[in-house]
């Protein structure tokens, strides 16, 4: 062989061991800072399941799931119940085809109990419009928007801006408050607040080291690295906001 060749064909071996290592290592620096760790399933009975808008007393199990999602009477007494426009009604999952909206209020709160003071949840809201009250109000040019609490701390501002675009908003937290959780949808002017389902899930407490009592850390992405079934609370990417 060539003398060229081989330091060339050695020069791409190093290349790629050190490709190799870098990766390796920046995972095991993701893993200890963050606090990624395989560990078994919290148990779901803790979980509580929310399908906004579906009517006083009723509950169904998610197909996909086989998680029990329950009506949010027992959370809020305030608000109206809507479904979707039957336009949209066979495009989406159970849980977002109704939803509880708020026109007669400036601020509107669901309470979550029981939780456990000082143990980390995470907190999972969804807003599908779906055009359900007839106006066509979400739109780009001027998007329906409220803001979104978590118990007194302004989380973000949901803008809706495609009336078939399902919106989350997502943060991991330390329960401050003893027994429950609050989340509130404050009405700015700017279009009647609404929510579609509502998810609190405990975690271990091991995970997720940056958050305390002083602070969360809210979705900013989430990507498939390539995972051929749906992974929801791993393969993430967080940013850090003050609580």
């Amino acid at each position: 062989m060539p003398i060229q060749l081989e330091k060339q064909l050695a020069t791409e071996e190093s290349s790629g061991s050190s490709y190799y290592w870098f990766w390796l290592l920046l995972q095991i620096l993701l893993i200890n800072v963050l606090g990624f760790h395989c560990q078994p399933p919290p148990d779901a009975s803790s979980f509580i399941s929310i399908d906004c808008g579906i009517g006083n007393g009723t509950s169904y199990i998610n197909s996909t799931t086989g998680l029990t999602y329950v009506s949010d009477d027992a959370y809020i007494d305030s608000g109206k119940d809507y479904t979707i426009d039957l336009t949209y009604l066979s495009s989406f999952q159970q849980e977002l085809t109704t939803l509880r909206s708020f026109p007669d209020s400036t601020r509107s709160c669901y309470t979550l109990r029981p939780v456990v003071q000082y143990y980390k949840y995470l907190v999972r809201a969804y807003f599908l419009y779906g055009n359900y009250d007839g106006l066509h109000k979400a739109n780009t040019i001027k998007p329906l928007e409220f803001d979104v609490y978590i118990d007194v701390n302004m989380l973000m501002t949901m803008s809706i801006q495609n009336e078939s675009v399902t919106y989350r908003a997502e943060v991991v937290i330390v329960a401050v408050a003893n027994n429950s959780v609050s989340i509130c949808l404050v009405n700015t002017g700017n279009g009647v607040p609404f929510i579609s389902s509502l998810e609190l899930r405990r975690i271990d407490s091991a995970l997720y080291k940056l958050v305390n009592n002083s602070f969360y850390l809210q979705v900013y992405t989430r990507r498939n690295l390539g995972a051929t079934q749906t992974i929801r609370s791993v393969m993430c990417v967080y940013i850090y906001i003050t609580y």
